[in-house]
């Protein structure tokens, strides 16, 4: 919507004739009335999701998402598959070696040329 007011302000702008200018006005109500739907319809639907995130103004703590494991194996068997060189494996991201107390598995590649 506010892209159709933006071309149909600049055509407004830049146009000669009358018959120009008119099809740009309907061209910006029209975006002009979108916009204006769309705004509200943005602010109720944030409302509404700001107020099913938060409980008394603490964010809620039950988020979820699909998560994928890999065993090094796995990855290495991707990597090796890949245009992609294995450079390193790390057990966080300070650069930590990969031990099976690791909270993090960092995997570092480099693309063949």
């Amino acid at each position: 919507a506010f892209f159709v007011l933006g071309i149909s302000a600049w055509h407004l702008l830049r146009a000669k004739d009358e018959e120009t200018k008119d099809a740009f006005r309907r061209s910006f109500r029209f975006g002009a009335v979108y916009a204006f739907v769309a705004t509200v319809a943005v602010m109720v639907v944030g409302h509404t999701q700001a107020q099913y995130m938060t409980r008394d103004g603490e964010r809620r703590g039950d988020w979820g998402f699909e998560m994928r494991f890999f065993f090094r194996w796995e990855i290495e068997h991707l990597v090796a598959r890949s245009k992609l060189r294995l450079e390193a494996l790390y057990g966080d991201f300070a650069g930590g070696p990969l031990t099976a107390e690791s909270r993090e598995y960092v995997v570092a590649c480099r693309r063949d040329r």
